[in-house]
């Protein structure tokens, strides 16, 4: 019989313990809802804002792309154009290069005729 007692006595404390953990845990689990609640409103305007921003950048990345093909393709333009004058230089430098040599033969040519007569 003692042993039932015991029991007894065990149950009602864990009785006892389990009743306040129910009134003091509801009232937590109130307040805790209660906190949420009025976290809400600011955490909507956070994903509002993160989302704005998200489309933003993704604009902006979009944006960036479009401006360097566009600076590729300049760029090799130039370089096309470059290569095109560097070519007819070369080419007017070489012959300039040539008369300038025929004119000093002549020169020379002359300069000996005249010498002769």
């Amino acid at each position: 019989q003692s042993k039932i007692q015991a029991e007894a006595k065990k149950e009602e404390e864990l009785f006892d313990k389990f009743q306040c953990y129910c009134k003091t845990g509801g009232e937590s689990l109130t307040a805790s809802i209660e906190a949420a609640k009025t976290k809400v409103p600011g955490l909507v305007s956070d994903i509002q804002e993160a989302t704005a921003q998200k489309e933003q950048l993704e604009s902006d990345i979009a944006k960036a792309t479009k401006d360097r093909k566009a600076a590729i393709a300049s760029m090799k333009e130039a370089a096309a154009l470059h290569d095109k004058e560097a070519d007819a230089y070369h080419k007017e430098s070489t012959e300039t290069k040539a008369n300038i040599k025929a004119m000093g033969l002549a020169i020379q040519a002359l300069e000996k005729g005249m010498a002769g007569s």
